[in-house]
């Protein structure tokens, strides 16, 4: 799929992030309906074209930049919000330092967890796909400390293990 088939079948709305069909592919899909469903096991939006499913959000940079990307990061952390002012293209290391928090950490942030032998909390962070110490602390707060700064350091997002 290229920008130019892209848009031979669809329109999209970069300040909604909605695509909608320019060609009616059937009876129940008509010039003007939304094109596109939410995946809920994963909460990407899906669009098809041609018979083939596309995830919206890579289709949105296509038809906005003219290019396919391998990786979106959506900057708000919300998986179906495909305006173009929340989309960035790049590389799978840079998408891994924008997510959020897993559940159940047993410190509440990402990258701080207590090791039981040591009676210390530990700090680490991922780069360059190495995991790196930042510390080990017997406050827990310390090591937040330590990550937050190590995120900084190493160029996450603003947005990285935040909750909303």
């Amino acid at each position: 799929m290229d920008q130019f088939e892209l848009k031979e079948y669809l329109d999209y709305c970069e300040i909604t992030g909605v695509f909608t069909r320019k060609k009616s592919i059937s009876n129940c899909c008509k010039v003007g309906d939304v094109a596109g469903t939410k995946n809920n096991a994963s909460g990407y939006r899906l669009v098809s074209v041609n018979g083939k499913q596309y995830y919206e959000h890579r289709m949105a940079i296509l038809y906005f930049y003219g290019v396919m990307p391998v990786q979106v990061d959506h900057i708000n952390g919300i998986r179906d919000d495909n305006r173009i002012v929340n989309l960035r293209d790049v590389s799978e290391s840079e998408n891994h330092k924008n997510v959020r928090p897993r559940s159940g950490t047993s410190s509440g942030c990402q990258g701080v967890s207590w090791i039981k032998k040591d009676k210390k909390w530990r700090s680490y962070i991922q780069h360059n796909g190495k995991q790196v110490l930042l510390g080990r602390f017997k406050d827990k707060d310390e090591a937040i400390k330590a990550r937050i700064a190590g995120q900084e350091k190493y160029g996450y997002h603003k947005n990285h293990g935040s909750k909303s």
